[in-house]
């Protein structure tokens, strides 16, 4: 039962990854892991991206961060947050006029988010 068992341990790799738990560093691999497993859907697939994505922005890995984000939207293009966390990454990396396109679209699927909101209005965009 080999097969049931790497379906368990890359759904709780995935879990793990998601729950962005310190040392940061250390859940990166994890979060490769769960990608690597082949096991998950191609929602759970993105969201993995995405929480990869945030904990190397949060450690300052930028160019990796952006990878994961981008590849996040290509298997979710309708997720609010991946594209917030884009326009974070961005910011950080002093491209202004990008994380402002990134915002728009998190606005865009979430109008009601107050981290979007506040994001746009800081940047003047609403």
């Amino acid at each position: 039962m080999a097969g049931g068992a790497a379906v368990a341990d890359g759904i709780a790799d995935m879990h793990t990854c998601k729950r962005m738990m310190e040392p940061l560093a250390d859940v990166v691999p994890v979060c490769t892991q769960a990608l690597n497993s082949n096991d998950l859907t191609e929602s759970q697939i993105a969201d993995t991206l995405l929480y990869r994505g945030l904990i190397l922005l949060t450690l300052g890995e930028l160019e990796g961060a952006l990878i994961d984000l981008t590849l996040s939207v290509d298997y979710n293009p309708e997720n609010a947050r991946t594209y917030y966390y884009k326009g974070l990454t961005f910011e950080a990396m002093g491209e202004d006029k990008r994380a402002e396109g990134q915002f728009k679209n998190a606005y865009f699927y979430d109008p009601d988010d107050i981290d979007i909101v506040a994001k746009m209005t800081e940047h003047g965009l609403l």
